[in-house]
C-alpha cells in the first residue's frame, strides 16, 4: 500500500475508533482504505494484523495509552502491541461483536491485557486522558 493510501487508510480507521473501546477499533478492521466493508473478505488473521498495526500506530502517534487496573502499561508501542499478540484469540472465535466483546472484556483464560485511553485536548489547551473500558 502506497505511503499516502495507507495514512489515509489509518486516519479512516482511526476516526472509527478514536475516543471509543478496543472493540471498536477491532470493529474497524472491517473496512477498507475506501471504507468498504470487508469483514467478510479477509480472514481472522489479516484483520488482526489491521487491529495491530492499527493499535501500534495510535500508540506511536500519543493518541493513545493502555491501562490495566488503574495503571498505564509499561513499554514502547512495540512491546505494548508484543503483549496484545502474545494473548489474542489464535482463532476466528465466531467474530461477531459480543463473541469477540467478551475477549476484550476480560474473558478468561487469556483476557484482553488493556483498556484504551485516549487522549483528549480541552478547547482550552488542557490535556485530559479519558479511560474507555
Amino acid at each position: 500500500m502506497k505511503i499516502a493510501k495507507q495514512h489515509a487508510y489509518f486516519e479512516l480507521l482511526m476516526a472509527k475508533s478514536c475516543n471509543a473501546n478496543l472493540v471498536d477499533m477491532w470493529l474497524a478492521t472491517h473496512y477498507d482504505a475506501d471504507d468498504n466493508d470487508i469483514a467478510n473478505s479477509l480472514s481472522f488473521d489479516e484483520r488482526k494484523e489491521i487491529f495491530f498495526w492499527l493499535l501500534e500506530g495510535a500508540l506511536q502517534s500519543g493518541q493513545l495509552r493502555l491501562m490495566n487496573k488503574g495503571e498505564y502499561l509499561p513499554g514502547t508501542p512495540k512491546e505494548l502491541v508484543q503483549r496484545f499478540r502474545d494473548v489474542f484469540p489464535k482463532a476466528d472465535i465466531r467474530d461477531t461483536a459480543d463473541d469477540m466483546r467478551f475477549w476484550f472484556y476480560g474473558d478468561p483464560p487469556d483476557p484482553c491485557p488493556a483498556i484504551a485511553v485516549w487522549r483528549y485536548e480541552h478547547p482550552d489547551g488542557r490535556i485530559h486522558w479519558m479511560p474507555c473500558p
